[in-house]
């Protein structure tokens, strides 16, 4: 789909501008479900097309789906919110915000997503079969999976933010100032990105006991929590007020719904709690050394370009061995399944056999 989508953006959008970048969405969406058409015929997938309103699973079905849909619309109030209010803050505040605010979802994107995806059928199984403990060690676990990657990544982001602002937006009108700017926000929306990554699974179990109305009434009750947030920081902090206000508003929605879904017996055991303390230990000394090395390569590597991507890149690195280090000294029980799963990704690249 993101393939489509900047082609479009490349090569249609010089020629019919904004219709270019709209079509380009289409297709995007377009190729985002034809892409799965090979495997599901290869799996014996077969489907006629056909609407019965007045099947009784349809009428299910609608009925728990619409409020995932109001609900999946909260996230856009939010965003009406900081540019209701940004646009009355300097020139560039609501580009500042939208920038960080991807740079803040990429984790979210690539790594959060596909956990809750694969996770997911698993604790349908497990809550039509009434196995809720199990439903709720599984959701456990994938909670721990998701703050391996979450807490880190946000200190990673704290600690990088100019950095990486800068090698991916700072050319032609992205001048230091928009870095600045972008960098400020990034630094508040990374404060709560552990509570936007874990809402994911959180949600994600209450789908699973077919209770889709709780965390649409959640997301409704935040709104006003935001608002007041926005409002409250907005003008200390300008900009990034308003992405403060957005990230303790995430992680007040995280705390609602963990308190609502006790309902699974064991869900936060007090292991759960000591293994949080210890990614934290973790992304602190990461986010340390990773700090340390950070200002020492821009004193000794300079300000191009090819500089800064090299500087970012043994950033990255060092920070994520450093992490997998005092993790595993740690004993993160969940470090062991994120090796696992780095060893079955590096045997199924080209060349190794899947034997070995």
């Amino acid at each position: 789909m993101n393939l489509v989508v900047i082609f479009a953006a490349l090569v249609l959008g010089p020629w019919f501008g904004v219709y270019g970048l709209a079509w380009g969405a289409v297709a995007g969406a377009a190729a985002f479900a034809l892409v799965q058409v090979p495997d599901l015929r290869w799996a014996g997938f077969k489907y006629r097309p056909h609407l019965d309103l007045r099947h009784p699973e349809v009428r299910r079905v609608g009925a728990m789906m619409l409020p995932v849909v109001l609900a999946s619309g909260i996230g856009q109030v939010f965003t009406m919110i900081d540019w209701r209010l940004a646009s009355g803050l300097a020139e560039g505040s609501i580009a500042a915000l939208n920038y960080a605010s991807k740079l803040m979802q990429l984790p979210q994107g690539l790594f959060v997503t596909a956990v809750t995806t694969a996770v997911f059928p698993t604790l349908s199984h497990l809550a039509a079969a009434d196995r809720r403990p199990e439903m709720a060690e599984t959701l456990r676990r994938a909670m721990k999976v998701v703050l391996l990657l979450a807490v880190p990544g946000a200190a990673g982001l704290m600690v990088l933010r100019e950095p990486i602002v800068a090698l991916l937006f700072q050319r032609g009108a992205f001048d230091a100032r928009a870095t600045a700017m972008t960098s400020a926000a990034l630094l508040f929306f990374a404060v709560g990105l552990a509570g936007f990554c874990l809402n994911l699974p959180l949600t994600r179990g209450f789908f699973a006991l077919q209770d889709t109305r709780t965390p649409l009434y959640v997301s409704l009750g935040t709104v006003p929590v935001k608002l007041f947030l926005s409002l409250a920081l907005v003008r200390p902090l300008h900009h990034a007020g308003l992405a403060l206000a957005t990230s303790l508003t995430a992680l007040a929605n995280l705390v609602v719904l963990s308190w609502l879904l006790r309902r699974l017996p064991g869900l936060y055991e007090r292991s759960f709690f000591t293994f949080c303390a210890g990614v934290a230990a973790a992304s602190g000394v990461m986010g340390l050394v990773v700090a340390l090395l950070d200002a020492s390569l821009a004193a000794r590597l300079g300000a191009g370009a090819g500089a800064l991507a090299l500087r970012v890149a043994l950033d990255v690195s060092i920070g994520v061995l450093v992490f997998a280090a005092a993790g595993t000294l740690l004993r993160l029980d969940e470090m062991r399944y994120l090796w696992e799963l780095a060893r079955g990704l590096w045997k199924l690249r080209p060349g190794v056999s899947r034997s070995g």
